[in-house]
């Protein structure tokens, strides 16, 4: 039976078999990403903080922190890859730069800050749970889990898988 350290080392090397463009895709895409769910984190908390009733305010809160928990697993394995693959994919200024400039951003970005702007409650929470975060979960918990396992990523689909859960779970 092998020991966990030679599975860990034996998943660690899969990674470099990947291809430069997926390495890419994960750099442009998925790297950044962490600042949608801090977004969608902070929204989650200022939803919460306004809520009519501590029922909403529970339910916003523990989907707050769903959300970090996403963003988490997202900076922890952008540093796992960085060791196989460049250190631009755990440097936050790098990734931030991706964010600012990168023209696939663009659009996400404008739709986040202004659900950041988003000052009143109801407006706050009919965007974020029935539009934006909607949308983006099955941009990042489903279809890039199906780009992820098409790539031969199967960590990063089942980290997405993961977080998947977690949106169900709040969603029920």
């Amino acid at each position: 039976m092998p020991r966990e350290s030679s599975t860990i080392t034996r998943r660690s090397t899969t990674t470099r078999d990947w291809t430069p463009a997926w390495v890419e895709t994960l750099n442009r895409v998925y790297v950044p990403a962490r600042y949608v769910f801090h977004v969608l984190q902070i929204t989650g908390l200022y939803v919460g903080q306004l809520a009519p009733s501590a029922y909403l305010t529970n339910a916003a809160f523990f989907q707050a922190a769903d959300e970090l928990r996403a963003l988490q697993w997202i900076a922890y394995w952008a540093k796992s890859l960085s060791l196989a693959h460049g250190t631009q994919l755990a440097n936050p200024e790098a990734t931030r730069r991706i964010w600012e400039t990168d023209e696939a951003w663009q659009p996400a970005r404008e739709t986040l800050e202004r659900l950041l702007l988003a000052y009143d409650w109801g407006e706050a929470f009919t965007a974020l749970n029935l539009v934006v975060k909607p949308a983006l979960d099955a941009l990042f918990k489903e279809a890039f889990v199906d780009l992820a396992t098409a790539a031969g990523d199967g960590l990063t689909a089942a980290l997405l898988q993961e977080s998947r859960v977690d949106t169900t779970r709040s969603q029920a």
